[in-house]
């Protein structure tokens, strides 16, 4: 007899306005089982097993980076129960033998009442789609398992298949255009901490404990780095400082330049320094260039703008 197989579905956030997340290449899920296996006595063999804690966490990845960064953001999402949202889920859609999909009602799902989701980051080459990476870290609400499965469970209605793409977009160092972007990546680079006690196999608590984001690209330009600051030990952001990411269009190229369907990711305060220049025979050299924010303690040390023209002013 055959296995039952299932393929990659979407995410929920339930509650009472349940949002969706789609455009879904990767899923992973660390279980986190620490065990005791103890023996004694002079015993050879372990007499005793049993799991001592448990810290699970999910990993996926999507094409839909507006979608995951308007719902996320740059500073997590919670859920949990009387939250905005009250659970996590993820959906396997499951194979037909002989077909494609078997009819809703027997998808496998995975669902968790009480965590927080926070973004990794954002990477891109030139020639690419642009993907968005999610960490969500599963706690227990006091009394039950983080995380609960159901084979036998119907897939919400949902558009399958990507709806919107992305790509590299050019970026501005102190308002000024740097074209010829190979690759740009946004690294959140965010800690969380979790709170486990008095025996409890299972954390039930989760905070941010901090934040310290990063933006890489690279570009042919070396004229980017003109100025003897810069090349030698960095310079002060005194003017816009963003990356872009380009947004496709569907059975076209790309969507405008003055049209606000963009992905912008600026730095409202912090540092700019050239990290390498590299070149090999019989390439064209490309200078790699890095961007640490710091918080001006008016917005976001990273502000992301989802609807926005490429532009630099």
């Amino acid at each position: 007899m055959p296995a039952n197989q299932y393929g990659l579905s979407m995410v929920r956030f339930g509650g009472g306005t349940p949002a969706d997340i789609g455009g879904i290449k990767d899923f992973r899920l660390d279980n986190g089982i620490s065990e005791i296996v103890e023996s004694s006595d002079g015993e050879v063999d372990p007499r005793f097993a049993a799991a001592m804690t448990q810290a699970q966490k999910i990993r996926f990845r999507s094409t839909d980076v507006k979608a995951v960064l308007d719902l996320i953001g740059v500073s997590g999402r919670a859920f949990a129960t009387g939250g905005t949202y009250t659970s996590f889920s993820f959906y396997f859609r499951r194979r037909s033998a002989g077909g494609i999909y078997t009819a809703s009602g027997s998808e496998f799902i995975l669902t968790a009442t009480t965590g927080m989701a926070v973004p990794v980051g954002v990477r891109v080459s030139h020639g690419q789609i642009a993907e968005v990476e999610v960490e969500v870290t599963l706690v227990s609400d006091g009394t039950n398992p983080p995380l609960a499965a159901d084979s036998n469970s119907t897939i919400p209605a949902f558009a399958f298949g990507p709806t919107q793409m992305w790509t590299c977009g050019p970026a501005y160092l102190n308002a000024v255009l740097v074209e010829g972007v190979q690759d740009l990546s946004v690294d959140f680079n965010i800690e969380l901490e979790t709170i486990q006690g008095d025996g409890f196999p299972w954390p039930t608590q989760v905070s941010l404990k901090q934040r310290r984001p990063m933006l890489r690209f690279s570009t042919f330009h070396l004229d980017a780095v003109d100025d003897d600051v810069i090349a030698v030990i960095g310079q002060v952001r005194s003017g816009n400082t963003r990356l872009f990411l380009r947004k496709k269009s569907e059975g076209g190229a790309n969507v405008a330049d003055a049209t606000a369907q963009h992905i912008r990711f600026d730095v409202a305060e912090g540092r700019i320094k050239m990290d390498n220049i590299g070149i090999g025979h019989p390439e064209s050299a490309l200078v790699s260039i890095s961007i640490t924010p710091t918080h001006n303690s008016a917005v976001d040390s990273v502000v992301v703008n989802t609807a926005a023209a490429v532009s630099g002013a």
